[in-house]
């Protein structure tokens, strides 16, 4: 049995992108929160733990996102 899905769409990087920071942006909330109710802050400063992990992370989603768009583009181009 298989899925017989015929998606020509590409899906555009930029779209992706966003997607990805947004939720890079979600995980490092929920993570902050987790943190803040557990009251175990790993360095003296809060706000430096977060924008560092915000500056990793969100990105790093983004990227991730944008790389999986443009091969599966790439894909549906080569099929």
């Amino acid at each position: 049995m298989t899925l017989d899905v015929d998606a020509r769409t590409e899906w555009t990087t930029t779209g992706a992108a966003y997607c990805g920071a947004v939720l890079g942006a979600v995980a490092v909330i929920a993570h902050e929160l987790y943190i803040v109710l557990f009251s175990n802050y790993p360095i003296a400063d809060p706000f430096l733990h977060v924008m560092i992990e915000m500056a990793v992370v969100v990105p790093g989603g983004a990227m991730a996102f944008a790389a999986i768009a443009t091969i599966r583009s790439w894909y549906l181009r080569t099929r």
